[in-house]
């Protein structure tokens, strides 16, 4: 449960950014909705050019050592976001932002074949899909604390929930 509990978490912080950050940029950027469209082509760069050897480099590491390193660093993306006020500032923290994404996604996924028994595999795959409901209260989180408090708050509270559910992973780890 505390593994789900904290991918949610994070599946909500990836939706404030694929939603709620275009709309910060297109209102405090200039031509904010073209960087919107280079930082999406960035993160796909980023994934298509350093997934496998990111994933590579990683392996020796623990499962949930890569899980944090790619939670920190998701982390320090949305502090980028807050802080960005220029074009290569926002690119910058996108890319520290992907390599987070990077490491996370494939962590979760080995954790499930640790954890499933073989002929359980797909209904455990299934059950970890049930994060995505995260999607939902990202946009929506992220639009009420950008319009209540600005940009870099409904970032800076991304970044938070994004290493809350370092604590909720950890308690998965536990059982």
């Amino acid at each position: 449960m505390g593994g789900f509990l904290g991918g949610v978490l994070l599946v909500t912080v990836h939706g404030e950014m694929s939603v709620t950050l275009s709309q910060y940029l297109q209102a405090h950027i200039a031509d904010g909705v073209a960087l919107f469209g280079v930082m999406m082509s960035v993160n796909g760069m980023t994934v298509l050019l350093l997934q496998a050897p990111l994933t590579r480099w990683t392996e020796r590491f623990s499962l949930f050592r890569r899980l944090v390193a790619g939670v920190l660093l998701m982390a320090a993306g949305e502090v980028g976001f807050a802080f960005s006020a220029e074009w290569g500032w926002f690119v910058a923290a996108m890319i520290v932002f992907t390599l987070g994404e990077i490491l996370i996604i494939p962590a979760e996924y080995a954790q499930i074949d640790q954890i499933a028994p073989p002929r359980m595999r797909g209904t455990y795959y299934g059950a970890q899909s049930v994060s995505e409901l995260g999607n939902f209260p990202g946009p929506w989180a992220g639009g009420l604390i950008l319009s209540a408090y600005g940009g870099p708050a409904m970032f800076l509270v991304m970044a938070a929930l994004a290493v809350a559910s370092l604590a909720f992973y950890g308690l998965g780890r536990r059982v």
